[in-house]
């Protein structure tokens, strides 16, 4: 299920990990390239910021019910990338190599699944790397720092005046909108991206089948910032939509496919 995607994409970055060795990659190339890691053995972790795999499952977004709505669906799918650029040669290498690996489900000691490779213009895949000027969430973005360090909507909920409580979450909006903009230059996006980019966050999907923000596996170390569904209109400093292309990934865990914008034009 789409709540489980962090499972898919730890199952595919240990099986990527494996597939290294046997194929001879030096150990610094497997620890910074396909595990993340900068430090020495033991040490304290070292980010290595985007230079490394990225392993995002894609959720079917599939058109369902007499309308024909488009519906967030479960993981059949996952795409092995990077985030930046220059890593052209490990892409090729892993579309070779991970074909007909099978991911171990880590609790039984048993295959959940087999790997084979799909064509680029497979419909679901085309939703999470066309261009488009408009983007909503099939995973929360984990923010970058807490949204509420000063305690608002613990003062808000011990009853304040009328226009206390809308300065106070004046504030709050603020606070999160800062940090949106933050994670979108965090992902390598320009400012001017950042600054001119219509936003919208809440707890509840922009796509019909999408859960809850806070019902997504996220990893241990993030838990305790908050987490929400967004959906971006990219535009310019004249407030003219601009087409991104995907995949597009932002906020904390962005690697293992949290905070997956598909297209929604």
């Amino acid at each position: 299920t789409v709540q489980r995607g962090l499972t898919v994409a730890g199952r595919l970055r240990h099986a990527t990990g494996l597939a290294a060795r046997l194929a001879g990659w030096p150990d610094d190339s497997i620890n910074t390239c396909i595990l993340g890691h900068g430090e020495e053995k033991g040490a304290a972790h070292v980010t290595v910021g985007a230079q490394r795999f990225a392993y995002l499952p894609l959720p079917s977004i599939e058109f369902r019910g007499q309308g024909k709505a488009r519906v967030v669906g479960s993981i059949r799918r996952v795409l092995l990338t990077t985030l930046t650029d220059g890593y052209e040669n490990e892409i090729a290498w892993s579309r070779r190599a991970m074909s007909g690996q099978v991911l171990i489900d880590e609790d039984i000691h048993k295959p959940a699944a087999e790997l084979s490779t799909i064509p680029a213009n497979d419909e679901i895949v085309k939703i999470y790397v066309q261009s488009s000027s408009t983007w909503a969430t099939v995973t929360p973005v984990i923010l970058p720092g807490y949204d509420d360090p000063a305690h608002y909507r613990r003062r808000l909920k011990h009853g304040v005046e009328a226009d206390e409580q809308k300065n106070l979450l004046d504030k709050l909006h603020s606070r999160i909108e800062a940090l949106l903009r933050k994670a979108i230059t965090q992902a390598g996006l320009s400012q001017e991206l950042a600054d001119h980019a219509n936003l919208e966050w809440r707890k509840v999907g922009f796509w019909a089948g999408a859960e809850i923000a806070d019902r997504y596996g996220v990893p241990q170390h993030l838990k305790r910032f908050p987490r929400f569904h967004v959906r971006i209109q990219w535009r310019d400093a004249q407030n003219k939509p601009v087409s991104i292309p995907g995949p597009i990934c932002l906020g904390g865990g962005r690697f293992y496919g949290l905070g997956l914008f598909a297209a929604s034009e």
